[in-house]
């Protein structure tokens, strides 16, 4: 999958690279529909939050200190 590249991407991904905080945002904003929708584990929803936030955006939301340990 190619990677989105206008200017309102860039802005986006250059926030969430400037605001750890911002970005944890948004891995919630992923892993909660996940736990709800597919029923799967706390966990689970926040590996594949992270996982998605390293291919969107390039950044690594599993070293946030909220990540679950």
């Amino acid at each position: 999958m190619k990677r989105p590249t206008g200017i309102p991407y860039r802005e986006l991904e250059k926030a969430i690279h400037e605001d750890a905080d911002y970005a944890w945002s948004w891995h919630c904003n992923i892993a909660v529909p996940l736990m709800d929708n597919l029923e799967c584990s706390h966990l689970d929803a926040n590996r594949t939050a992270a996982a998605l936030m390293r291919h969107l955006f390039g950044t690594d939301t599993s070293k946030h200190s909220n990540f679950p340990k």
